[in-house]
Parts: C-alpha cells; structure tokens; sequence
C-alpha cells in the first residue's frame, strides 16, 4: 500500500502536468481542511502548511491565488458555524457519524511510527507537504533485566527497582532468572522495556572460571582446561529415573532437552546449584553439534545467550530495549579515552537513566539518591581486572577463539 500510495503522489504532482489541459496542480493536506477557521482574519498558520489558512477557506483561497477564479461566497463554504456550513470536512478517521478510533491510537504508537518513519518514501511525501514524525515515547508497564552470572545484572535489577519505584523491575521474563535462555512466551506480555547487560569475554570467562556459579563440575581448572572443556556435566539420578523426558517439566521451565540436569535436590537460589544449558541450535562451526547437545566450550555458549538476549528486541510487547556493556556504568576517569564507544550518552547509571528517559516515558525518581550519590550506593564497582592485567597466553587464546563477529552486536572488540 505504500508503494501505491507513492506512486499516486508522484502520478498527482508530476506527471499530471505534463497532461494536455492540465496548467495548475494544488496539493492540500486533508488535515488542513479540518481545521477550524472562524477566527481565519488573524489566523498564522505552521510554515509548513500547504495553504496559508485553515479550513475550506484555505483551498478556496490558494485556488483564487494561482488561477484567478472567484468562488462564490453565497454557495456557504464561508459559513463559520460546522453546523450551516457543508463544506466542514469530518474529522479524521470519520466518514459522517461513523469514527475509527484506531487512527489516533496508531498516532501513539512508537512501533507504527518507526516503521512508517523507515519504509515511507518521504521524497515524494515532500512534494504534497509531509514530513516524518517523531517517535512518541512509548508507556512502560514493567522493566526486565537480562544478563549472564558476573555482569552485574543483579545488582542492576536492586538499583533500577530503587529508583523506578512505581515499575515492576524483573531479572528475567517470568520465572525464569534472566542470567538464562529466555524462551518467547506464548501469552501477551506488558509493555516491556528491556536492558540487557554484558561484561567483556576477557573479565567474564576468568570470573566464570574462578568462580564457576551454576557450574560446579568446572571448579578449580587452570584457564587452559577451563576454556577447552566441554560445557556439561553428567545427568543426576533423579533425571536417569524420568521415563517421559519428552512431558517432564525441568528447572525454571525448561525442557528435558534444555538442560542438565532437569531435576535435582539442590537449593536453586545458592551458587553450586547445578544448571547446564544444552544448545539452543544446530551449529554449523567447526565443532558442529544439534540442539539438545552439550556445548564445547563456555565461549559457545555465550555466543548463543548474547544472540538469544537481542532476539527479543524485535518481540512482540517489547517497546524499547537497551543492550549496554557493565563496563559503561563503571565511573572511571580512563572512561575519558573510549568516551566515544560508550553505550550509554555518559559514564555511570545516570546514563543509563538518562537513556531509559531519551527512548520511554519513564523518569527516575530524584529522590532514590542516584543524583548525589553520597554513600556510593548506586556507584558500580568494576567486575574483572581488564585484559591487560590478565595472562598474556591467556589473553592472546581468546582472541583467536572468542567468536568477534557476535561480540561487535554489544560493542566489543579484540
């Protein structure tokens, strides 16, 4: 319909002057006549209008501008009154008695406006007077953290609730912790804002490896070990005792072919809580394997967590998301030197507040302490020591093995 729409623009202002007869082409914005003009003596209209007063008025007047043709005021189209003049255009959306409310509803819709906004040809919307609109900010129902173990986004979900006390804050979509796959519900969701949180490969796999959370089975290696070793470990007896792995419900709701182990005795909540993640897809790298296959190293896994985050910025209930590095939140004056790589307008939580603001309607309450900060509550402490204080050989492997291309989607780099 877009594509029809501009080639009847271009057909009406273009190629219809080069029809025989045709001497004048006035294009009039629909929205203009719908204008109220019984104050037209002192009426300024915006710049950007196609008539230079509002209602039928304008038309008539923009008609005797470029013609020399007089209508006739005794026909009423100067009536001030809606109800003696017919010449009133109905409003938008209407046709008589009859309304689409639908119309003003899209008007607020951030989603309907990007796309317009994108796939609109606004070259030939110029030539009757339209313009792209700014995107409204859309109403957030609930924020949603998502981020893996040591990336702060625990934390994050502590501070963002202080300050966005009357938003429901979650670490995850529903019940499952958001440092997991999270799966595409199968209901509606609120409208949703989500803030997915990363930390460096470097920093994330040496904390992963001293301290293992989740993952018991890969305690006390050495980092060579740690990054070649298979992530897995062996079923539990409770799982080698389930006769119909196909219907079994797991932890947090995965499926038998999800994770490893699907049940166990141990306490969810603490650190050695056991909790494997199985391959998501079928992979065509080197090391190849199906879903449902143990992954060959962490850094394959999480490859496929950080594509699994940003799949749901495009999800349905999803209005804005933010993908930031922990690091962005981190007050440091090195921070001056990468200023231009930052995800965030500034250092620091404020700039995460100050980007949930830009792109939604939420706004932190002042009064939660953020701003002063006096007793260092919302000041994010680093995670990790940085690349060049880790192993050198360490340091240089992952380089070479760290998958790069799907580290750039949240803005790092070798």
């Amino acid at each position: 319909v877009l594509e029809f729409r501009e080639k009847k623009i271009r057909d009406a202002m273009i190629e219809s002057l080069e029809r025989k007869g045709v001497e004048v082409v006035i294009p009039i914005q629909y929205e203009e006549l719908v204008e109220p003009y019984s104050n037209y003596d002192n009426y300024i209209g915006p710049s950007d209008a196609s008539a230079a007063l509002p209602g039928i008025i304008g038309l008539m007047d923009r008609i005797q501008a470029q013609t020399g043709l007089h209508p006739d005021e005794s026909a009423g189209w100067k009536e001030p009154s809606r109800r003696s003049n017919p010449f009133w255009a109905d409003p938008i959306g209407c046709s008589g008695h009859v309304c689409f409310m639908s119309i003003n509803k899209m008007r607020e819709d951030a989603a309907f406006v990007k796309y317009m906004n994108k796939n609109v040809d606004w070259e030939a919307e110029r030539l009757i007077g339209y313009h792209k609109r700014s995107i409204p900010k859309p109403a957030v129902d609930q924020i949603v953290i998502l981020g893996e173990r040591h990336t702060g986004a625990e934390w994050l979900v502590d501070r963002v609730s202080r300050c966005f006390p009357t938003t429901q804050v979650k670490y995850g979509l529903f019940d499952r912790p958001g440092k997991w796959f999270q799966s595409q519900p199968d209901k509606e969701i609120p409208k949703t804002l989500i803030v997915s949180v990363f930390l460096n490969p470097y920093d994330w796999v040496e904390l992963m490896r001293q301290h293992p959370i989740n993952a018991p089975a890969h305690k006390g290696m050495e980092w060579s070990e740690f990054v070649t070793s298979p992530w897995e470990r062996k079923r539990s007896n409770l799982d080698n005792q389930i006769l119909d792995t196909a219907n079994v419900l797991c932890s947090f709701g995965f499926s038998f072919e999800e994770i490893v182990p699907c049940k166990t005795n141990r306490d969810p909540h603490v650190d050695s809580f056991p909790l494997y993640e199985l391959r998501l897809t079928n992979s065509s790298g080197p090391t190849g394997g199906a879903v449902g296959d143990p992954y060959s190293s962490l850094l394959e896994l999480r490859a496929d967590k950080i594509r699994n985050f940003l799949s749901f910025a495009e999800f349905e209930g999803v209005v804005e998301f933010i993908s930031m590095r922990y690091e962005d939140l981190v007050m440091d004056d090195d921070y001056a030197i990468y200023a231009s790589d930052l995800t965030l307008p500034f250092p620091g939580i404020s700039g995460l507040f100050e980007k949930i603001r830009d792109t939604t309607s939420l706004v932190p309450d002042v009064d939660a302490g953020w701003i002063n900060d006096v007793n260092g509550t919302f000041k994010a402490e680093a995670l990790g020591v940085g690349a060049t204080k880790l192993d050198p050989y360490y340091v240089q492997w992952m380089e070479e093995h760290v998958d790069w291309n799907v580290e750039t989607l949240v803005g790092y780099s070798p």
